[in-house]
């Protein structure tokens, strides 16, 4: 029986928010709604599919995180750019 692996080495990408005190441009429609985060989190490629990530997070966000790869495209100085769609499930539901 031959096995096959989705990908060739594991991969893991990581992802960290911004201090409390970092400035982000957002709407003045979105101050009633939105507040600062901190915490980090990994996941593994490919676990629900080739696009599709699956770990946990750390921090104001503690729990469970799944990131989809909407695009990957080449970046400045040799850099890759990917945009995702991340999902959070809260250990508080």
């Amino acid at each position: 029986m031959m096995v096959r692996r989705l990908i060739p080495t594991p991969v893991l990408v990581a992802l960290a928010f911004a201090p409390v005190s970092a400035s982000f441009a957002q709407s003045e429609h979105a101050a009633p709604h939105c507040a600062p985060v901190e915490g980090a989190g990994m996941t593994n490629l490919a676990v629900i599919n080739q696009a599709t990530t699956l770990g946990t997070q750390t921090g104001d966000l503690a729990g469970a995180v799944s990131v989809v790869i909407l695009s990957v495209t080449p970046g400045a100085n040799g850099t890759t750019v990917f945009k995702v769609q991340h999902h959070f499930v809260t250990e508080a539901g």
